[in-house]
């Protein structure tokens, strides 16, 4: 989620949203968005050279990516239990069958693996015992092969992690892998709406709904009209912030802000008469209701501006 506040020091009150919605009506263009997805299977998978080596069959974990987007930028998450880590390997193969082994045999006689894979950090064969039993990730680490042989293509659907003990002696504990993305929303979700050719001037890209109730991930709307699942939008606040209305020169100074300028995109799961059903619950509190506005906001992957 994209979250955050608007600030406002001192300001005309009848322009409080205007900047604010000019800047909306600006956003219907390509960004970029995080994604994450984590497998953590209870109380761990145990994986030695007898049952998952290298060369018969390593331990296979499926991560699905329900999101369409295209990836940016990827890191790995891994951790496991291990006492000899030179001995693993872990190999990540995507919906397009490319794959990389981002973990080969790296780290010699150190224990444990709590690491987050990122292209051009230092090396993970670090000579560093791992500690699996604090919170993901203890070190940021390269991986063996990069990660960036992902880029551009599209991530929706199911990634294979595959992980192997290519000696004997020693054995581990599989505790949990995590896909980490930077992605741009592609079509099938998060409001992507195709190509676009409009007018430079006067164009609202935008459309606006009222909210009068916000409960968890269900939002209540004025009209759902125009707004269907798998669209993007942002929850906006707008009012509510106590601002002096003096003849004085303390005219427009805020005083208190409450909840006004706050914001969250957010992901429309399915839509029933008036009620939104977001993806998930908005991390950020708003209030009080009726001053909240839920905005369409439609991403392109190719606009063009006429006039």
């Amino acid at each position: 989620m994209v979250s955050g506040i608007f600030k406002l020091s001192r300001v005309n009150p009848w322009c409080i949203g205007m900047s604010i919605w000019a800047w909306l009506c600006l956003v219907g263009t390509a960004y970029a968005d995080p994604y994450n997805y984590a497998d953590t299977p209870s109380g761990g998978i145990f994986f030695d050279s007898g049952t998952n080596s290298c060369a018969g069959t390593p331990l296979t974990r499926t991560l699905n990516v329900s999101d369409n987007f295209t990836i940016n930028d990827l890191n790995f998450g891994f951790i496991a239990d291990h006492t000899y880590r030179g001995d693993v390997e872990v190999t990540l193969i995507s919906p397009n069958s490319t794959s990389a082994t981002i973990i080969n045999g790296v780290g010699g006689g150190s224990d444990n693996l709590n690491v987050e894979l990122n292209d051009g950090s230092s090396s993970l064969n670090d000579g560093l015992n791992h500690n699996t039993g604090v919170a993901p990730y203890q070190y940021t680490r390269g991986p063996s092969s990069v990660l960036s042989v992902f880029n551009g293509e599209q991530a929706n659907g199911n990634w294979t992690v595959e992980i192997c003990d290519n000696a004997g002696g020693d054995s581990g504990t599989y505790q949990r892998s995590e896909l980490i993305f930077d992605g741009t929303p592609t079509g099938g979700g998060g409001g992507f709406s195709g190509t676009s050719t409009v007018p430079a001037s006067g164009t609202v890209l935008n459309s606006y709904h009222k909210v009068t109730g916000l409960s968890g991930t269900s939002v209540t709307v004025d009209t759902s009209a125009g707004i269907s699942a798998g669209d993007r939008g942002v929850l906006i606040q707008m009012k509510g912030a106590t601002i002096d209305l003096s003849d004085t020169a303390s005219h427009g100074d805020v005083s208190a802000y409450a909840s006004a300028g706050r914001f969250e995109y957010v992901d429309v799961a399915s839509v029933s008469g008036s009620t939104l059903i977001l993806e998930s619950a908005p991390t950020v509190s708003f209030s009080p209701t009726g001053y909240v506005q839920f905005v369409r906001v439609p991403i392109y992957d190719s606009t063009t501006l006429t006039g």
